[in-house]
């Protein structure tokens, strides 16, 4: 009798994950469009064919000045969405539309090889059947947690079906190799990877070094392992790509099949000097979902507030506030909700066991065991669900 209910809750508890995994890879909503804006014909013809497999809705356009312009007033009026990334343009130009910030552009003149010599299946894959997301995650004022928050979203994304790789953009934080005990062990770091490879290439050169996937050292999860790649802390001789190493765009390119979640540190999308590492960060890339992390006091949310109203003054979109819980503090999330004139999307608790790990070099531990847990797990499941929702609502709406 035992042996039979321990059979079947087996059975139960896989077909659970099954389903949650299906749940986590299915689209939430529309897929984003694919724009073909190709002058050669037999690209062209090559691209419309490679579109249709990918099941997305497809606008084929001539280039024309009427268009064009309509195409970009459509772009225009996603602004204000928390997504950036509304549209896929496959062209074999520069020009004004894949230039907008609010499309993923693929230079199909640029393929190796090329589209009409076997360059489909590149080019497909690229393209890809499912929309990948680039989280970025920055801290409104120093020490509220971004890396910390950066490696539990990463965690419980792999655990859900959607194992992201793991970046961390920002050399002058904490950083995730510290956050994660790591600093002093081998790892990939951004300016190791050379700055010419290619997907192929890459994957090569992670498998000599001995990595299994699409990234650096990884820390465990359920689903799989999520792997890391480090910011280029310190000075690497012999570095590749010149010492400071690919920025996340390059990154994502190279990884165009793979979620990734950016540690940003203190960098945001603002015109100052504070914020002048951003561009070095992410080059011509924009994140899809910007999450803000904030310390649960009158200060934090003073400083969320602020930036997020400035990203917004620099026609960057609007970010999710996370609040974390700070020890002795009396501001309450209805006072935090006042001044932000918004609710955060989720508030952290104080959990007393985690600035011990952090000590101890072992928060991937307490990340593991913290997530089995309703109370560390919830506000990691309530950002990667709004997250989901973004994603699913963000592609422009166009006729295929």
């Amino acid at each position: 009798m035992g042996a039979g209910k321990s059979g079947k809750r087996k059975k139960t508890a896989a077909k659970k994950a099954t389903a949650r995994k299906a749940a986590a890879t299915a689209p939430a909503g529309k897929l984003r469009p694919v724009i073909i804006d190709i002058a050669d014909p037999l690209w062209n013809n090559e691209a419309r064919m490679v579109a249709a497999v990918t099941r997305r809705p497809m606008v084929v356009h001539d280039g024309a000045e009427e268009p064009t312009a309509e195409l970009l007033r459509d772009l225009d009026r996603k602004d204000g969405f928390t997504c950036q990334n509304s549209a896929i343009v496959l062209s074999d130009r520069d020009s004004e539309l894949t230039r907008h910030r609010l499309v993923r552009a693929i230079r199909v003149d640029q393929l190796e090889p090329s589209l009409d010599a076997g360059g489909a299946m590149v080019l497909a894959e690229m393209i890809g059947a499912n929309d990948v997301v680039r989280i970025a995650v920055s801290s409104a004022v120093g020490g509220a947690g971004s890396s910390l928050f950066a490696a539990q979203l990463a965690y419980y994304m792999s655990c859900e079906g959607r194992p992201a790789v793991l970046v961390d953009a920002d050399p002058h934080s904490c950083g995730l190799d510290l956050v994660l005990g790591k600093e002093r062990r081998p790892g990939l770091t951004r300016n190791q990877i050379p700055a010419d490879c290619d997907f192929e290439q890459l994957r090569s050169h992670l498998l000599m070094l001995g990595f299994d996937s699409a990234g650096g050292k990884k820390i465990g999860a359920d689903g799989g392992a999520v792997p890391v790649i480090y910011a280029d802390r310190y000075p690497t001789f012999g570095a590749h790509s010149g010492g400071r190493g690919l920025d996340v765009g390059q990154l994502a390119h190279l990884m165009h099949a793979d979620d990734m979640v950016v540690d940003c540190g203190r960098s945001l999308p603002v015109a100052d000097s504070a914020s002048a590492g951003w561009a070095e960060q992410w080059g011509e890339a924009e994140p899809d979902v910007h999450i803000l992390v904030a310390p649960l006091t009158i200060q934090g949310v003073t400083a969320a507030s602020a930036l997020r109203n400035r990203m917004l003054e620099n026609d960057r979109a609007k970010p999710l506030i996370v609040l974390r819980e700070t020890p002795g503090a009396s501001t309450s999330v209805a006072v935090a909700a006042l001044m932000l004139d918004e609710a955060p999307v989720t508030v952290i608790r104080h959990d007393a066991q985690c600035a011990s790990a952090l000590d101890r070099g072992e928060a991937e531990y307490w990340i593991e065991s913290s997530l089995k847990h309703d109370r560390a797990r919830e506000p990691v499941r309530e950002v990667w669900e709004k997250i989901q929702g973004i994603i699913g609502n963000c592609a422009l709406p166009l006729a295929s």
